[in-house]
């Protein structure tokens, strides 16, 4: 169910949408303004941000914007990341 894991895990953020569609959509920069993508993206940039927690059922790699999985690379360590019940908890990347 759509937003299922984001209400169990309390919705940990700042960001208006924790799950925002357009991160999992291929195109997706056609369905978004810009304004809702570039805001989206900032919540993968946001230093306050700890941790990434990814369904990659839901926002596959493989069917993902280039310039979200460059926003994930970039911020996050998902090389070395622990899998919880197909979630991927991954780190922020020293800076």
């Amino acid at each position: 169910v759509f937003g299922e894991s984001a209400y169990l895990l309390g919705n940990p953020t700042q960001c208006r949408y924790p799950s925002a569609p357009f991160l999992q959509r291929p195109n997706a920069a056609r369905l978004a303004s810009a304004q809702t993508r570039s805001e989206n993206l900032a919540c993968l940039t946001n230093p306050r941000a700890q941790y990434l927690i990814w369904d990659q059922a839901w926002v596959r790699p493989d069917r993902t914007d280039q310039d979200v999985l460059a926003a994930i690379e970039t911020n996050f360590d998902c090389s070395i990341a622990q899998t919880y019940g197909g979630l991927t908890v991954c780190a922020r990347r020293a800076r």
